[in-house]
């Protein structure tokens, strides 16, 4: 998760639908650049080079992050599109195991205890960055 607030401006996000190493690609809606989510800067358009501060996150259960924050508000799946927002669009990507364009045999060789497509939970401390399976 990234702030939002670059250079004291706060700048607002949508998804490209590109990706980039199998991550997501972002734009922001002031530049239309496009910013990386793996190399967390942007690629492209004005931004181009400018990084992304990181923001603290958390990976828990609805019931949970319910209990500890009840004034949360929920944006309804009432979209006005045609569209199953119970269903991930991604899980038979991420069930294949390689990501899209990719040798399987690449993607087993980068790490023989880690799947090819494998959620991980990446951290950074004091400069080493190191992922970790979910």
């Amino acid at each position: 998760m990234y702030d939002p607030t670059i250079k004291g401006k706060r700048f607002t996000f949508g998804v490209s639908g590109k990706l980039y190493k199998s991550a997501l690609v972002m734009y922001d809606r002031q530049t239309e650049s496009l910013w990386s989510q793996i190399l967390q800067k942007a690629i492209t358009g004005p931004m181009t080079g400018t990084e992304l501060s990181m923001l603290p996150a958390q990976h828990t259960t609805w019931g949970q992050w319910q209990s500890q924050h009840p004034g949360t508000l929920v944006l309804s799946p009432d979209t006005g599109f045609n569209r199953d927002y119970g269903r991930n669009p991604y899980e038979e990507y991420y069930e294949g195991g390689v990501p899209f364009g990719g040798p399987r045999e690449r993607a087993q060789r980068l790490d023989p205890e880690v799947r090819g497509m494998e959620r991980v939970l990446g951290l950074q401390v004091v400069g080493t960055k190191k992922a970790y399976p979910f």
